[in-house]
């Protein structure tokens, strides 16, 4: 696909433990920065792809041009952690939403998580 696309929007957060850059501001507690990107879309996927395939436990269950659907196990309990970035090629940004049923431990919560997941993604941008 070439050329800029339109943003979609990432799923709303939901009851359970929930961050999101598309969070409005008004829910400081469910709402993270996105990635700043300078670079092609393709880039910024390959990078955000090559960083799931090596997360343990985790499992892509749908992917295009811009976004990715995918979720993660827990390594004790099994429970799932749902992943979604979308590519705003527009504003060179990498929107993320993480999901879990359950408020985790603060060492594995959805915002930690959210956070070592973007700068897993930073860091493999910068060394492409």
């Amino acid at each position: 696909m070439t050329g800029a696309s339109p943003l979609r929007p990432l799923r709303p957060c939901g009851s359970g433990s929930c961050v999101s850059s598309q969070a409005p501001r008004t829910q400081p507690l469910r709402c993270i920065e996105p990635l700043q990107f300078i670079g092609a879309r393709a880039d910024a996927m390959h990078a955000l792809l090559s960083v799931l395939g090596r997360t343990p436990r985790m499992r892509i269950l749908e992917r295009d041009d811009v976004g990715v659907h995918a979720v993660a196990r827990t390594a004790v309990l099994r429970i799932p952690v749902d992943v979604e970035a979308v590519i705003d090629d527009v504003r060179g940004r990498l929107h993320l939403r993480v999901s879990t049923p359950l408020a985790l431990r603060e060492r594995s919560s959805s915002r930690a998580y959210a956070i070592e997941l973007l700068q897993r993604v930073e860091d493999e941008l910068r060394t492409a």
